[in-house]
């Protein structure tokens, strides 16, 4: 189980960017 101590925190990171760029591309059309 390797590969889920390397791709956790990476995961996670994409989550969070990707969830801030979608609320920040609907403020930016708002």
């Amino acid at each position: 189980m390797q590969w889920i101590k390397l791709y956790g925190p990476f995961c996670f990171l994409s989550a969070t960017i990707y969830l801030m760029f979608q609320v920040s591309y609907f403020l930016l059309i708002d």
